[in-house]
């Protein structure tokens, strides 16, 4: 089977749907974490607020061990949800390059497609390096005779 545009676009739906499942899961752990943080701060502010002047204050240290505990938890099912996000977009890549007979093929046709992309606004001269297109700029022209 030939590697055709279509493979392009199949390769471009997995990147797709997994770059979503990963906002997905950076969305809602950050939603998580500012609950706890919000829960964590509520608490100590109420605990400061019951200072009384001229007294040692007693924080109390439970609630933030807990908090500390759901963040931790929720870090690692994180990335328990990242890893599998990750492993399905291997997948549907093995998938759609597996048809092909020759997956170099299949790299090439993607670099193909890619190349123009890249190649929009390169300088039609030779590259040179940054000082010494510089110095070249920069250079007094000759005195004519």
């Amino acid at each position: 089977m030939a590697v055709t545009f279509e493979t392009f676009v199949d390769l471009a739906k997995a990147n797709g749907e997994f770059a979503t499942k990963v906002a997905q899961i950076a969305r809602s752990g950050g939603e998580d974490y500012v609950r706890i943080v919000k829960q964590m701060t509520l608490g100590l502010v109420d605990q400061v607020k019951a200072i009384e002047p001229g007294s040692l204050p007693k924080i109390q240290t439970e609630g933030s061990v807990e908090a500390l505990a759901e963040i931790n938890k929720g870090r690692e099912e994180a990335v328990a949800k990242t890893k599998a996000a990750f492993e399905e977009l291997q997948d549907a890549w093995k998938g759609v390059l597996g048809q092909t007979a020759n997956p170099q093929a299949g790299f090439e046709v993607f670099q193909g497609l890619l190349k123009p992309w890249f190649s929009v606004g390169a300088a039609s001269t030779p590259a040179q390096p940054v000082k010494a297109r510089a110095k070249a700029e920069t250079a007094t022209p000759p005195a004519r005779a």
